[in-house]
């Protein structure tokens, strides 16, 4: 769902309703967010789905990936520009802060970090239990298969919660210790 909304806007700004709308800026941030709509698409879902699965590295490169494509304009802008003369210009509006390449190459870049930061923490610390461990397919799939005997569908489900509970990042753990008497 979230990889529709580039499609949308590039649906929205093709219709036609920009003399109510022109010079607003939500209008300016929907036609940046229509230009290279499919491309953002499948940019955006990438990152969004390696979020899920708590695959930073992977996020943080999609983001990287981001920031190269609207460093050029391919995504944001209405021309590319292989040869940076318009990196700190609008090619959408002139004099729009927001829109510039540059703008979203920092935005790309400091989500990068901060997916580069919960790998981070995710790889090296995590007896903390702040980040949870990145999915597994191999587990998922076996995990998903339903049993037809449901003493055997039961047993599938326990093992999963029973996975579950050993994860550290999801134990309760209560405000204050009270010591016993």
């Amino acid at each position: 769902m979230f990889g529709v909304f580039p499609a949308l806007a590039d649906f929205v700004v093709s219709s036609g309703w920009e003399g109510k709308f022109a010079g607003d800026s939500k209008w300016i941030a929907l036609q940046a967010l229509a230009k290279g709509a499919l491309m953002l698409s499948v940019l955006w879902t990438c990152i969004l789905v390696s979020a899920i699965d708590a695959k930073f590295l992977s996020a943080a490169a999609w983001c990287v990936g981001g920031a190269c494509l609207s460093s050029i304009g391919m995504i944001h802008q209405a021309k590319v520009d292989f040869h940076f003369k318009e990196f700190t210009k609008s090619s959408l509006f002139d004099d729009h802060i927001g829109t510039r390449p540059k703008d979203f190459v920092i935005g790309y870049m400091l989500a990068a970090l901060a997916f580069l930061f919960l790998w981070a923490v995710q790889s090296w610390m995590p007896w903390l239990g702040l980040v949870p461990p990145p999915m597994d397919a191999e587990n998922e799939d076996q995990d998903s298969r339903v049993q037809d005997d449901p003493e055997e569908e039961l047993n599938r489900l326990q093992s999963i919660v029973d996975k579950w509970r050993g994860y550290k990042h999801l134990k309760h753990r209560p405000c204050y210790e009270s010591e016993s008497v």
